[in-house]
C-alpha cells in the first residue's frame, strides 16, 4: 500500500500537543516498519520547517535530526512544472497546494492521501482517492487487519 502523507501530518509529530500528534506518529512508524510505502513531497518538509520554526520550544536540531530520519525511509520527491500546471488549471480547487500534492500523490500512485485537513479535495481529473485523517486511516487498517 502507497499513502502520500500531507504536511500537516508532519507537522502533527513535529510540534508537541497536537490533537493528531499520536495517530500520525504511529503512520510514520508504520511506514518505517512494515511494507507500507509512504510519499511525500519536498515542499511538505519545507512547510513543515517553517511553520514549526515559529512555534514555541522549537528544537532545530531535533526537527533536522527527524527529517534526516524521515529522509530514510520515506520517498520524497518533487512537485513538478505537470503537477503545479494541473493544479493551477483545476479552478474547481481553491487551495493549489492541496491540489498539486493531491497530483503528486496521483503521479506516484498513492492509494490514500492521510491529511488532518477536512477540506482537502481531490480534482475532479483525478481517479477517486481517499482522503483520511491519521486516526480515520489507523481506523481503517485495524478493520482490516489487527495492528
Amino acid at each position: 500500500m502507497r499513502v502520500f502523507i500531507d504536511t500537516n501530518v508532519l507537522i502533527d509529530t513535529l510540534i508537541p500537543g497536537r490533537t493528531s500528534a499520536e495517530a500520525s506518529a504511529c503512520i510514520f512508524k508504520l511506514i518505517r516498519t512494515t511494507s507500507m510505502e509512504g510519499w511525500m513531497t519536498t515542499q511538505s518538509i519545507i512547510d513543515a520547517a517553517y511553520i514549526t520554526a515559529k512555534s514555541p520550544g522549537y528544537d532545530d536540531k531535533r526537527f533536522r535530526q527527524v527529517i534526516g530520519d524521515l529522509l530514510s525511509y520515506v520517498n520524497v520527491g518533487g512537485i513538478d512544472y505537470f503537477d503545479l500546471k494541473y493544479a493551477v488549471n483545476a479552478t474547481e480547487i481553491e487551495d493549489i497546494e492541496d491540489c498539486a500534492q493531491a497530483f503528486f500523490a496521483d503521479y506516484n500512485n498513492c492509494d490514500i492521501i492521510i491529511s488532518g485537513d477536512k477540506y482537502f479535495r481531490i480534482p475532479n481529473k483525478m481517479e477517486p482517492t481517499p482522503v483520511m485523517t491519521p486516526k480515520a486511516f489507523l481506523d481503517h487498517l485495524r478493520a482490516v487487519h489487527p495492528l
